[in-house]
């Protein structure tokens, strides 16, 4: 009866399971209770923080985080001198607390001691230090609980710099505020603005990322464009300041960027990665210590999918969903089990689920999913089943190929661990059929991974004795 209980208790968690799920996970220097995983302990490979599965996204600061759950509700820990965690005191925390009671957070950004949100009513909203008018509601007061700034209801994207701030409307618009001695906010002056001012006329801006004292943003037509501090890092080939956007290169087909400290990374359509900046710890990428003026190619692979920097270090996760970081590492920011400085990418551990990171000070915060953001309806088309489920001996892994392909078929433990590799390589059109035995298998909830091309989809099997 016992055991008939627990697989019925099994069955309903089975049929509830939130198949974009995100686990988070910290690793680097823990000194403010950055990492969140309720101690001030230096992590050289990353720990889950907590036991919630909800993340949905997820940011770092110089000594603090912050993230989003998917219900909505918005989560911050770390160094909290100036009110940058938002909760309304300046107490340091080791594990998130919530900020608030609202559930409409869609996006949050960190910078050097505060921090921006925008709601889903597109309302934007700010807290911390306020030296700079970095807040941007025409103060310098500091705040520990956020502000709103403005009316208005139409922005979508936000950046912290260390102490300037840049944000997009729906509109497509470019505003700035904040520091501007070296001209970061890119409004032709070196004047610091406590309000949002507007960045030239153009409408058509879709990304930006705010380094410490330099911005880069990318237009909709995929062009690339940078602008403030440049020692090295503005990748126009020379080390003059800009005080207005300036066009990196001729290239239209720039998708993602990310500014650290005093270096830059972006990525292109096809997947490529390109480095450019100072180089002194191998934050480049490229196999050497050598600074680079404008942008260089990350050796020859074509699969990376996002990418995030810190002070002189960068993570980037390929379209396998596996993670790599390169450059400074002198508290396991990289997060391969050392302390070792990464001319070159390594990767970090075997996982092939991480979904998003972003790097701080000198720590990562990462999530980890067990599936890709593609439909249920897709997977259909596959026939990828499991049975029986729950199992007790073993269970019976199918799914049918329309047309020949690379396949892996991978079995990970609730810690996100693999635990099996059932199927690696390629296969032919038809169906194919494998088994995963339990007999070595602890009682508990499985993930068995299959990985058509590009394509991932997940079922939850759960094994029972």
């Amino acid at each position: 009866m016992k055991k008939l209980l627990y697989v019925l208790f099994a069955m309903s968690i089975l049929y509830n399971i939130d198949l974009k799920a995100q686990k988070m996970f910290g690793w680097g220097w823990n000194y403010h209770g950055q990492l969140g995983d309720g101690t001030t302990i230096t992590r050289i490979i990353p720990i889950q923080i907590g036991s919630a599965t909800n993340w949905s996204q997820v940011s770092g600061g110089i000594e603090f985080s912050a993230a989003i759950k998917s219900d909505g509700t918005l989560w911050i820990w770390g160094s909290n001198f100036s009110g940058q965690l938002g909760d309304g005191t300046k107490e340091n925390r080791t594990s998130p607390v919530r900020i608030g009671s609202d559930k409409n957070w869609s996006q949050v950004d960190c910078g050097y001691s505060h921090s921006i949100a925008i709601k889903s009513s597109g309302s934007l909203w700010t807290w911390g230090r306020n030296h700079y008018g970095q807040l941007g509601d025409g103060s310098e007061t500091n705040r520990t609980s956020p502000v709103r700034i403005g009316s208005e209801a139409n922005w979508s994207k936000v950046s912290c710099g260390d102490v300037h701030s840049i944000a997009i409307k729906s509109d497509g618009t470019l505003w700035a505020w904040g520091d501007n001695i070296y001209g970061q906010l890119g409004d032709g002056s070196t004047i610091t603005r406590t309000s949002p001012v507007r960045i030239g006329n153009e409408a058509n801006w879709s990304q930006v990322d705010c380094g410490s004292f330099h911005s880069i943003a990318i237009k909709s037509d995929g062009t690339l464009w940078e602008w403030g501090a440049n020692f090295y890092q503005l990748g126009d080939g020379t080390v003059k300041f800009s005080s207005s956007p300036t066009q990196i290169g001729n290239d239209g087909n720039w998708s993602k960027v990310a500014c650290g400290t005093n270096h830059s990374v972006a990525i292109k359509s096809d997947g490529t990665l390109w480095t450019w900046g100072q180089n002194n710890y191998g934050q480049l990428g490229d196999g050497t210590i050598t600074d680079h003026f404008s942008p260089v190619q990350l050796g020859s692979q074509a699969n990376w999918s996002k990418v995030s920097c810190g002070k002189d270090f960068s993570i980037a996760i390929t379209s396998d969903g596996t993670l790599w970081g390169w450059g400074s590492n002198f508290s396991g920011q990289l997060g391969d089990g050392t302390k070792e400085n990464r001319t070159s990418p390594v990767q970090l551990g075997s996982q092939s689920n991480w979904s998003q990171v972003s790097c701080g000070y000198g720590f990562s915060i990462g999530t980890t999913t067990l599936i890709d953001d593609v439909a249920d309806s897709r997977a259909e088309r596959f026939n990828f089943t499991a049975s029986p489920n729950p199992f007790f001996d073993e269970v019976n892994i199918e799914f049918n190929l329309p047309s020949s392909n690379k396949v892996s078929l991978d079995v990970y433990d609730l810690s996100s661990l693999q635990v099996s590799t059932l199927f690696e390589g390629s296969l032919d059109a038809g169906a194919h059929n494998y088994t995963l035995e339990g007999k070595n298998l602890a009682s508990g909830e499985y993930s068995v991974i299959l990985t058509i091309g590009k394509e991932r989809f997940v079922r939850k099997v759960i094994r029972v004795k």
